[in-house]
């Protein structure tokens, strides 16, 4: 069951109604898909570049980072920072100061929609039904 919040009051839970149980516990993985894509890098070059200069990730930890599935601590944000070339604010999202800060929050927490073709889209199964003994056995 979904729990509500009084007007103005956001969920700091790692899960949010808005993202269907996925957790969101960075706000730095669409700036550096953003900045990795604008440089030609697959995520396996960013990876590469990231264990040259000293912070050993691999190509899946990097996939995790811009899905938003990990935690960043402050010191990787600079070590992803020196690697993409950017000043590390400027990997954090901007935000409309016309906005009231809460309503900025729940846009940057909800999730991204899916870029994948619908076919590789993993599938949701459904429960099976509980099987019934056969009559004569006990």
């Amino acid at each position: 069951m979904a729990t509500s919040y009084p007007a103005g009051v956001v969920s700091t839970h790692a899960y949010s109604p808005h993202n269907r149980g996925m957790k969101t516990l960075n706000l730095i993985g669409r700036q550096v898909q953003k900045i990795r894509v604008s440089k030609g890098w697959s995520q396996k070059t960013l990876s590469e570049k990231l264990q040259l200069g000293g912070f050993d990730k691999s190509r899946e930890a990097v996939g995790r980072i811009e899905a938003r599935l990990v935690y960043i601590k402050d010191y990787e944000l600079l070590f992803i920072a020196r690697v993409l070339g950017v000043d590390w604010p400027e990997l954090l999202p901007k935000i409309d100061p016309t906005k009231e800060l809460i309503v900025v929050i729940e846009e940057l927490l909800k999730p991204r929609r899916s870029t994948a073709p619908k076919w590789r889209r993993r599938k949701t199964k459904k429960a099976k039904k509980p099987r019934s003994i056969p009559r004569g056995r006990s």
